[in-house]
């Protein structure tokens, strides 16, 4: 479908994301992580942030985070997981970042990068003026996922692929 649209039909479609982009932004909750159906409830339409889910590739499924309530504490969480990843089993990191054809990785160079990253996270006072500006975020918003009318592929019908949906500070969408 992309492919074959001239460039003033791509600026069309591309105008209704950032409008799609700005109305989700519009939405307001008072903590990072992922959404949920409270489906215990009696009205089955209570919504709540709880932990990130499902995992994606930064993260690791055994781990269990969130909802937080500032950036600088997500931040500094993810930073240390990553910290403890390097120490305790740079191997894995190697062997992974190999079979993924990336370039070689040095346990001492990446340990001291998210150390600074840590640094910055604790000692930005930028970190703290969105606190409280968390609205959702749809992961992949890219034309695979995106459902045009028959008539018209212009007009954008819809978006799916919703799964990966967080609720994020608005300044990291």
């Amino acid at each position: 479908m992309w492919a074959d649209l001239d460039m003033a039909s791509r600026r069309t479609v591309i105008r209704q994301l950032a409008s799609i982009q700005c109305e989700l932004s519009k939405t307001s909750f008072p903590h990072i992580g992922s959404l949920y159906e409270d489906m215990k409830g009696t009205d089955c339409s209570q919504f709540y942030v709880g932990s990130f889910s499902p995992p994606v590739k930064f993260e690791r499924a055994t781990k269990h985070r969130g909802p937080w309530a500032t950036a600088r504490e997500q931040m500094t969480e993810l930073m240390k997981e990553k910290l403890e990843e390097i120490v305790a089993n740079p191997e894995q990191i190697i062997s992974d970042r190999i079979r993924q054809g990336k370039e070689t990785f040095e346990a001492e160079k990446f340990q001291k990068l998210y150390e600074a990253i840590l640094h910055l996270v604790n000692h930005v006072e930028l970190l703290d003026l969105w606190i409280g500006l968390y609205s959702i975020s749809h992961p992949d918003l890219t034309t695979n996922n995106i459902l045009v009318g028959y008539e018209d592929p212009t007009h954008i019908a819809g978006l799916i692929d919703w799964e990966g949906m967080r609720i994020k500070p608005w300044v990291s969408q």
